[in-house]
């Protein structure tokens, strides 16, 4: 059913607060487990080997696909339906959600330009489009026809824009930490990225154990991202309303997104849900309100 665009607040407080559960209600200052702030995670599982048909294995895990140039790093791991796990910005595989999301799924979790596993390209431009575009293209070589897409920070972002230009690509999607316009930040972290102070930002430690570019490689990485944050994204309220895909978008009341923002796509979106948690930062990540969400069905999502 399509939401009015004149939804009250007080209307999506009653009503779709309760997608993030009675635990709220119960005081908790984070839903699940896994919802510590997505900065630079150890990885702690063993990563599965993955041989898939026509794409050449990894030298220790994982596999490698030769996508738009890249040499895309990524594994697979459980069965189910396909989901696609798409992680943030400077960042790399969130192996802490693997865990539960792989008890019903079968997860494809990849690495993007220039982050993890992934080599960079340098004088390729950072955008979102560009990124999602890669994500379409491993989906092709890996014969998934459509797939669940859960993204992080920029990973939300790249999965917002999947779900515009390829709305038969994408099931159901669920973002945290994401944004449709750069105005969506929290003034100080604008201020950060408009400040020298990015220079000073050290490759986090994830980046120089796994960079195939090593860590000299940094500064240059950094910069072109950076750049990207201060310009994109930048959907219009149009694109975001022809989403199709239910969508659960999720918010830390401290995170570096605004509630406000996420309100605004929560009320764009045709078939959205909202979870805004409690004592939580950037890349909060509600395990059972995931779960309820994705293992709804879609009529029940868009009423």
């Amino acid at each position: 059913m399509t939401r009015q665009k004149s939804v009250a607040l007080d209307r999506f407080v009653t009503t779709q607060l309760l997608t993030c559960g009675f635990l709220l209600l119960l005081g908790w200052s984070s839903i699940a487990a896994g919802n510590a702030n997505e900065t630079d995670v150890e990885i702690e599982s063993t990563i599965l080997s993955v041989a898939t048909p026509g794409v050449p294995e990894a030298e220790e895990a994982g596999a490698y696909a030769d996508i738009n140039g890249l040499k895309m790093y990524y594994e697979i791991h459980g069965a189910g339906p396909p989901l696609l796990l798409l992680h943030g910005g400077t960042s790399h595989i969130p192996e802490r959600w693997i865990g539960f999301l792989s008890k019903s799924y079968q997860v494809i979790a990849m690495e993007q330009l220039g982050h993890g596993r992934t080599g960079d390209i340098a004088n390729r431009p950072f955008h979102y489009h560009d990124m999602a575009e890669d994500t379409i293209e491993l989906m092709r070589q890996l014969g998934i026809d459509r797939a669940i897409v859960v993204g992080y920070s920029d990973g939300g972002n790249i999965g917002l824009d999947m779900a515009i230009n390829h709305p038969d690509k994408v099931s159901k999607l669920v973002v945290t930490g994401a944004q449709i316009r750069t105005d969506g930040l929290e003034p100080d972290t604008w201020k950060s990225l408009n400040s020298s102070a990015v220079e000073e930002w050290q490759a986090p430690e994830g980046y120089r154990r796994l960079s195939p570019d090593g860590a000299d490689h940094w500064p240059v990485f950094r910069n072109r991202i950076v750049q990207m944050w201060l310009t994109e994204p930048n959907f219009t309220q149009d694109q975001v309303r022809n989403i199709t895909a239910p969508t659960l978008v999720i918010v830390g009341d401290r995170d570096m997104i605004t509630p406000e923002h996420a309100v605004e796509m929560f009320k764009l979106l045709p078939h959205g849900q909202l979870c805004i948690v409690p004592n939580s930062g950037h890349g909060v990540m509600p395990q059972e309100t995931v779960l309820e969400f994705l293992a709804a069905q879609s009529s029940e999502v868009e009423n």
